[in-house]
């Protein structure tokens, strides 16, 4: 797999990082298998900018299941191409699975507007990924940069991406340490003990 190169880097999600060890690698690679992710939704709300609400940078939304108020966290995005844009984050698994994403952004919807005394957006639209972060759950794998769990990769490849820094949820600021702790490795092999 490395070929001419004496050391590689793998910077993707977790099951197209057992793909591309399935052959080199194949007991890492059914590891990397083991994970379970959960979905987020995010829905954009906008305003006409000169008559945007004010917003607050960072909001926890007060999260009402009985109204399927479902949304967690707001943020206000700016003024883009005319429009005062917030994006609300919802992650919880069940909500997402089972409901009707339009139907569940029109809740949103809702819960912003009465629950912060907002008007209502003039627009919305959502974007549903289905596999954004790995779940926090009992045996799940635990990445390093040279492996998963007590197994080790070849020599010269090494894993970069949110699940392979255990301690921390699968988010940016995984990914960023793990990009770190991989990038230590990387040096650290090159240079020799």
């Amino acid at each position: 797999m490395l070929g001419e190169f004496a050391q590689v880097v793998i910077a993707t999600a977790a099951p197209h990082a057992a793909g591309l060890l399935k052959t080199v690698a194949p007991a890492v690679a059914r590891r990397l298998q083991g994970f379970e992710h959960q979905a987020i939704l995010t829905t954009y709300l906008a305003w006409p900018a000169q008559q945007s609400p004010p917003l607050p940078a960072v909001r926890l939304l007060d999260e009402v299941p009985a109204r399927q108020w479902h949304g967690q966290w707001l943020f206000d995005r700016g003024v883009i191409d005319g429009l005062r844009v917030a994006s609300v984050v919802t992650s919880a698994r069940d909500t997402l699975e089972i409901a009707d994403n339009d139907q569940l952004a029109d809740r949103i919807v809702e819960q912003v507007v009465e629950g912060l005394g907002l008007p209502a957006p003039s627009d919305r639209a959502w974007v549903n990924e289905r596999r954004a972060t790995s779940s926090c759950t009992p045996g799940r794998p635990a990445g390093h940069p040279r492996g998963i769990d007590d197994l080790a990769l070849p020599a010269g490849l090494y894993l970069a991406g949110d699940y392979v820094t255990p301690r921390y949820p699968a988010t940016l600021e995984g990914a960023l340490r793990s990009g770190e702790a991989t990038a230590a490795a990387v040096l650290q092999d090159r240079s020799g003990p």
